[in-house]
């Protein structure tokens, strides 16, 4: 079910980008970070279906993804 030409992936670069804050008594943090941030589709698998439906079944990797890291230590 795999490795058929359809389903073959050429090889990508992926961009993280994370930035993070941290008082000086080590109480607070905070930090942002973007995942693929380039926001490319790339593709992880694929299987050849051709023989049971004529398709292809594919899976990517998660678009564009921003998120925000809040932590109070007591």
């Amino acid at each position: 079910m795999r490795n058929f030409d359809a389903d073959k992936f050429g090889g990508f670069a992926n961009v993280d980008l994370g930035l993070n804050w941290t008082s000086s008594d080590k109480r607070y943090e905070v930090g942002v970070r973007v995942d693929n941030a380039t926001n490319k589709l790339i593709g992880l698998q694929g299987y050849d279906l051709a023989g049971l439906c004529g398709c292809n079944e594919v899976s990517y990797r998660l678009p564009r993804t921003f998120s925000v890291r809040t932590r109070v230590s007591f």
